[in-house]
């Protein structure tokens, strides 16, 4: 549906040409770069409205203005959460010194468990290297290009504050993270894709561990660019995005898809990790 939608698109003048399909990259279908690439989806065109109604419970200051954002599909995500074993790859080729719980078993995990213990200069480095083994220039989302990913249940136009919905047996039975109400089978992480994936194919949006994005954090979102793009200059650089929430969150504040967060690029804890992105060569 997304290739007949692209083409279409194409034919009207209303995106560019040459969105990657040389490659043979269709939206939704996973595909990687190289053995030790993580898995990519190639997300669709389309556009969203970002932030939250100042109604909305548990919404933040900086949360908005609500303003539309047009994606033109030629951005990839990870399909999941950088792994373990993906990062001790980097770690092992490099011979990098890590944090001692990135090893040290904090709580019970294995490789496909989501890479903990990363500050933002971790995650830099590594996609620098991962650059350098595939040929193509990887990156972390934008918080725009993370937002619009993690509202792929939503028809544009609409607006829901929760991925899943609003009950909270609907975010245990598709997302994993620590709620009162029932219980999605995991004390902690969970292994990356334990969890359904959104529509347009990307696991674990919402829980499991809050991802470092490449913005830095704003007051609000006056001035913030129209077209996804990443957004630094009105931002506290001494501080990075990170969006999702993780494991040990609640449902009303911090699993709403509008929520914002930061950590500062030397802080690591237990919860936070991150997500790859590219944008597929014009």
């Amino acid at each position: 549906m997304w290739r007949r939608l692209l083409l279409a698109l194409g034919a009207l003048g209303l995106i560019s040409g040459g969105l990657g399909f040389a490659q043979d990259i269709s939206p939704g279908e996973p595909f990687r770069d190289c053995a030790q690439c993580p898995e990519m989806v190639l997300l669709p065109p389309g556009w969203f409205t970002m932030g939250s109604p100042e109604t909305e419970a548990y919404r933040g200051r900086d949360e908005g203005p609500k303003h539309n954002v047009v994606m033109k599909g030629n951005v990839a995500l990870g399909r999941f959460e950088v792994i373990h074993d993906e990062f001790l790859a980097f770690v092992t080729d490099t011979n990098r010194t890590m944090e001692p719980c990135f090893f040290d078993p904090v709580f019970p995990r294995n490789g496909r468990h989501p890479a903990i213990c990363l500050t933002w200069h971790d995650a830099q480095d590594y996609l620098s290297w991962l650059s350098k083994k595939s040929g193509h220039h990887y990156r972390l989302p934008s918080e725009a290009e993370w937002e619009f990913a993690a509202r792929a249940r939503r028809v544009p136009g609409t607006y829901q504050r929760l991925e899943f919905g609003e009950d909270a047996q609907d975010i245990c039975a598709n997302a994993n993270t620590s709620v009162k109400e029932c219980d999605d089978g995991f004390a902690n992480t969970a292994p990356v894709g334990s969890f359904p994936p959104n529509v347009f194919g990307l696991h674990d949006t919402i829980g499991n561990v809050w991802e470092f994005i490449e913005d830095c954090p704003t007051e609000n979102y006056e001035g913030a660019p129209a077209n996804g793009s990443v957004w630094k200059e009105a931002g506290d650089c001494s501080k990075r995005v990170i969006r999702g929430a993780g494991w040990i969150n609640y449902v009303n504040d911090h699993l709403r898809v509008s929520n914002r967060g930061w950590l500062g690029p030397k802080m690591s804890d237990v919860m936070t990790g991150f997500r790859v992105a590219r944008t597929i060569t014009e």
